[in-house]
């Protein structure tokens, strides 16, 4: 009698793992009659839930509770730098990011799709606009930015007069990450959010310490006195001391 009460479960529990794709290409079927022509559930877009929409609902609804920005401040300490997002073409692509919101769920891969479906019912799903901007413009406007701000520093240098040999230790100065100050800007657009626009100075050191320097000074000094002699095309060309410590 037990044996056979066992068997039972284990046949249950195998008709279940078998009927598993079936039951969840039924849920995936439910999910798409009932949303066949609206965004799946819980799908929102910068903290904007456009879920059980239709398409023109989804643009009117995020069209008017956008925070459109026109201009943007990217702080550095206590100052800050203003952009004007007209400068660089910027806008949103409402009919795109609705398009990318529709499409979630409906890959037509079924066990991605019921995946993605169960996963925004019970989660939900977070998307970000889709943008619009002129790349090479907002490059110049970074750029003008940080010239601004950007120090530049004085690389070391070593020459030859007549007060003898001359070692110049070089001094420091700073630079701006660009790059990142850039994926940062693209992501405040995207999502809406421009509270961590900061700017990030680094500083950029080329100095020579005192050991560089005795260093440098002892390499330069072994080549005061000589020079090279370069044959180019029959032509002989000869190289001062001066111009190979100051190379």
């Amino acid at each position: 009698m037990i044996k056979k009460l066992k068997f039972i479960k284990v046949k249950k529990t195998l008709f279940v793992l078998a009927m598993f794709p079936y039951l969840g290409v039924i849920a995936l079927l439910i999910a798409y009659i009932n949303y066949h022509d609206k965004i799946y559930p819980n799908i929102l877009v910068s903290g904007i839930n456009i879920g059980g929409l239709q398409k023109e609902e989804a643009y009117s609804t995020l069209y008017k509770k956008i925070k459109k920005a026109e201009k943007i401040n990217l702080k550095l300490g206590s100052d800050t730098y203003t952009m004007n997002v007209a400068d660089f073409d910027f806008s949103y692509d409402f009919k795109r990011t609705v398009d990318i919101a529709f499409e979630y769920g409906r890959s037509g891969d079924i066990l991605t799709d019921l995946e993605h479906v169960i996963a925004t019912v019970v989660y939900g799903n977070s998307q970000n606009y889709s943008i619009n901007f002129d790349g090479v413009k907002l490059d110049k406007q970074l750029k003008a930015i940080a010239a601004k701000i950007i120090t530049v520093p004085q690389m070391p240098k070593v020459f030859l007069n007549s007060q003898g040999l001359q070692i110049e230790k070089g001094s420091p100065g700073n630079d701006i990450d660009i790059e990142k100050l850039k994926k940062d800007l693209i992501l405040a657009l995207k999502t809406g959010d421009y509270t961590n626009l900061n700017i990030i100075k680094v500083l950029v050191d080329p100095t020579l310490t005192e050991t560089e320097v005795q260093v440098l000074e002892k390499r330069a000094k072994n080549l005061i006195g000589k020079s090279l002699l370069v044959s180019i095309n029959e032509e002989q060309y000869k190289i001062s001391d001066q111009a190979i410590v100051e190379s």
